[in-house]
């Protein structure tokens, strides 16, 4: 833990000068000083954001491990004002990651932070872009059960794109299966696995007429209502002890409806989002 002490001294110099005995290390923020170096400098430039140079008293930020937050005390006499607070240690790394996001440049050129997880696709004709709040919803679900445990396999029922199962194998999975009555499927999904460099399985199957003897820690039914209410009966046969079904594309006025046929089925809704009237919720085995 570091204690940060932002002082507002009498006299900058003075202050600095007691920081320089006391071998603490220190940053000015001095608008005057920095003006001068502008005026002094100007044909290196020819822009400056304004809030840098607005008119404000100089400000010197300290920081102070525990056990030299004492120091402190001698120096709140040479200031007319403090200011501090407690920072973790670990934010010191991770702190400014928040500020930086992807950003595109021209017209296919695209730069992501390294922490990101990204995933290509090309969808053709089937669904799944991330672009409907039903899909959209499915995949803030997965991110938030991958970074509760370990899930290993993963079924996406009514795959489309393939990309739900694609961001599972992204996130940590090492297998997955992708389910859907178009024929297409298949040739669209597995290219883009490939993009992504990972390798789920695609069938043109009929969930109710498969005879999957598999289980799964996960298991994905971004499809309608009527059909998840017709598929919650499978579900626990699905998943493997403690394993969670994300079921989307649920209208809001079917919610209810959902949510009693998975009751009924043995499962137990532990979270329930929605977005622009779709509904998306996220079970486990009671």
């Amino acid at each position: 833990m570091y204690h940060e002490f932002t002082f507002y001294p009498y006299d900058v110099a003075e202050f600095c000068g007691t920081l320089d005995e006391l071998n603490l290390a220190y940053a000015v923020d001095d608008p005057a000083e920095f003006r001068a170096t502008l005026e002094s400098n100007s044909r290196y430039w020819d822009y400056v954001d304004e809030a840098i140079t607005a008119d404000r008293p100089a400000s010197v930020t300290v920081y102070f491990t525990a056990d030299r937050v004492e120091a402190a005390d001698s120096l709140r006499p040479l200031a007319f004002e403090v200011q501090t607070r407690a920072i973790r240690e670990e934010d010191w790394a991770n702190n400014w990651k928040p500020f930086w996001q992807a950003a595109s440049f021209g017209a296919n050129l695209v730069v992501v932070p390294s922490w990101k997880t990204v995933v290509r696709l090309d969808p053709g004709m089937m669904f799944g872009t991330g672009g409907h709040a039903t899909t959209a919803l499915c995949l803030e679900a997965a991110e938030r059960v991958f970074s509760t445990g370990t899930i290993a396999s993963v079924l996406d029922i009514g795959c489309g794109s393939g990309i739900l199962a694609i961001t599972a194998m992204l996130l940590g999975a090492t297998r997955a299966l992708g389910l859907d009555v178009d024929p297409n499927m298949p040739t669209v999904a597995s290219s883009n696995a490939a993009l992504n460099a990972v390798e789920p399985e695609f069938r043109t199957l009929d969930i109710f007429e498969a005879s999957l003897t598999e289980r799964f820690d996960l298991v994905f039914a971004n499809i309608v209502a009527d059909v998840i209410v017709r598929l919650a009966p499978l579900v626990p046969g699905l998943l493997n002890d403690g394993g969670t079904l994300i079921a989307s594309g649920i209208i809001g006025a079917s919610a209810a409806e959902v949510e009693s046929a998975l009751f009924a089925a043995g499962l137990q809704v532990v979270n329930v989002e929605s977005r622009d009237d779709w509904v998306c919720m996220v079970a486990r085995n009671r």
